[in-house]
């Protein structure tokens, strides 16, 4: 005998099995009616709590990622204020956050001994520039005395070959 599935009026379902058994000579005739009423409250309420879950679980994992998005960025955006100090002339400035040992910590730590090696270079070329002023001060100097050597000198050979010349004549 079918299995068969019975829509009533209320729109809810209903499951029916209908079923002979021979048992020693005997004949029984079975028949089995279950309303499929709970099992649609159970299906809609899961189906509303998996919604909701899915739901909870977006909207955490939305802030979970904001967040660590915001923790990345944040030392980035420090590592790009340091770099726009430095090139700008600012070599003082240093990244002052946490370096860790994944690639912007190697970008920071670098970014630092970029920021060190151009104070120093720069501290060099200041020291060889006052070097080069206090030289070329000194330069500027001899030649003025040589100048006027030459001319005292110049100025004394000519007076006695004036009078030497006026003798002659």
């Amino acid at each position: 005998l079918p299995v068969f599935f019975e829509k009533s009026d209320d729109r809810y379902e209903r499951i029916v099995l209908q079923t002979k058994v021979n048992n020693y000579g005997k004949v029984y005739y079975i028949f089995i009616e279950e309303s499929l009423r709970t099992s649609d409250a159970v299906v809609d309420f899961t189906n509303s709590f998996l919604v909701k879950l899915m739901v909870g679980f977006i909207v955490v994992s939305g802030i979970v990622v904001f967040i660590l998005i915001n923790r990345t960025t944040r030392s980035l955006r420090t590592l790009s204020d340091v770099a726009t100090k430095i090139s700008e002339g600012d070599y003082s400035v240093r990244y002052n956050g946490k370096i860790t040992d994944d690639e912007v910590g190697v970008l920071a730590s670098n970014l630092n001994f970029m920021a060190n090696t151009i104070a120093e270079n720069v501290n060099d070329l200041k020291n060889y520039n006052f070097l080069l002023k206090e030289d070329n001060s000194r330069m500027t100097e001899y030649e003025n005395m040589r100048k006027r050597v030459l001319t005292n000198v110049t100025h004394e050979l000519k007076t006695p070959l004036a009078i030497i010349s006026s003798q002659i004549e």
